[in-house]
């Protein structure tokens, strides 16, 4: 009996032995589990928390970029706007330079009375007014005796004051006693 005795508690002794190896290395797997899953998780946090620097580091770079282009699209708003203020002059200029070169065109530079050209044409509507209404029409042609000699002895400016002298007095004249009559400069001392 004491053999058997010590073959059972050998037999014991080697099955407590296995389960407490097969126990062991169980457990052994369950951490060398946990600690994989643990390595995992930890790789994962750090691959989130790379993500969002990375992510950080890009929406800050949109915001700068973001800035950029707004101040880029200010400031050429700004040269948009000086370059529509200027466009708008030189339109303006030219509109009034346009202006001033018809008025030239119709027009005596030194009296502002109409010329050679503007004249014919009011002459020609003033003859076709008078045949369609059955009037008269007056035209009064004059110019200065003697007005060369005048220039050539007192000069051109002297000529030029007697030549706008007399443009206001016709003018005024003509204002005076016909209201649709006008004036106009053919030139030199011509009237």
């Amino acid at each position: 009996a004491a053999g058997t005795t010590g073959i059972l508690l050998s037999l014991g002794v080697l099955v407590f032995t296995l389960l407490t190896i097969i126990t062991a290395q169980n457990m052994n797997r369950h951490i060398l589990n946990y600690l994989v899953l643990q390595e995992k998780n930890l790789q994962l946090i750090d691959n989130l928390n790379d993500e969002i620097k990375q992510r950080r580091t890009a929406q800050e770079a949109l915001e700068r970029h973001r800035e950029q282009l707004e101040e880029l699209v200010g400031t050429r708003t700004e040269q948009l706007k000086l370059i529509n203020q200027n466009l708008m002059k030189e339109v303006t200029e030219r509109r009034r330079a346009e202006e001033n070169l018809k008025h030239l065109a119709h027009h005596d530079p030194l009296t502002n009375l109409a010329n050679r050209l503007l004249l014919d044409a009011r002459l020609e509507y003033a003859i076709q007014q008078a045949r369609r209404n059955n009037t008269s029409l007056a035209v009064l042609f004059m110019d200065l005796d003697h007005f060369k000699e005048f220039n050539d002895r007192y000069g051109y400016n002297h000529g030029d004051r007697v030549i706008l002298f007399l443009s206001r007095i016709l003018r005024d004249l003509v204002r005076g006693l016909a209201p649709g009559g006008f004036v106009g400069h053919i030139g030199g001392d011509d009237f």
